[in-house]
């Protein structure tokens, strides 16, 4: 998933039978050369695949490209944060199961923070506020709780002192 991005809001065909067909590649790197204002998106772009994410809901499926090359992925992401500013299409990375349920745990954390006029960030499954890091481990409960700071860089209990692995 390191190399994939999710695409939200990207206009879906509307029929059944022409959303079996959409060229997903196409109409990505098309929105490559004119939303993000890329040139020569399709040339210099490398996409190994894009499909829409999903079950059709009556709702726009996100679309989930996987770039050839890393550094495509982080061109296009930079691009994105500047230029979807006022756009309802967002760009987002994909995540594990695991750290998508992590991530939204921190979220109502993360917007409060925000509100209360705190530099605050999420980055992978750790929300950053005010240059103090805390973690998804903590009760969540009624009103948005102050968050526990995590003291430890690593993840606790990863390697004991003992030198093995903790859990099963």
């Amino acid at each position: 998933m390191r190399d994939n991005l999710l695409f939200f809001n990207v206009p879906e065909e509307q029929s059944f039978e022409s959303s079996k067909f959409e060229n997903c590649i196409d109409k990505i790197l098309n929105f490559f050369e004119n939303d993000l204002t890329i040139v020569n998106a399709k040339v210099d772009i490398k996409i190994d695949r894009a499909n829409r994410g999903g079950i059709e809901q009556g709702k726009i499926r996100p679309v989930v490209v996987k770039f050839n090359f890393y550094g495509d992925k982080c061109k296009i992401k930079d691009s994105a944060r500047s230029q979807l500013r006022d756009s309802s299409v967002s760009v987002s990375d994909q995540f594990p199961k695991a750290t998508q349920d992590r991530r939204k745990k921190l979220i109502p954390y993360l917007l409060q923070a925000q509100q209360q006029g705190k530099d605050a960030s999420l980055s992978y499954d750790v929300l950053y506020s005010d240059k103090v890091r805390f973690t998804h481990d903590r009760p969540s409960a009624g009103q948005v709780p102050e968050l526990p700071q995590h003291h430890n860089r690593n993840r606790p209990n990863a390697y004991p002192a003992t030198g093995r692995r903790s859990g099963p």
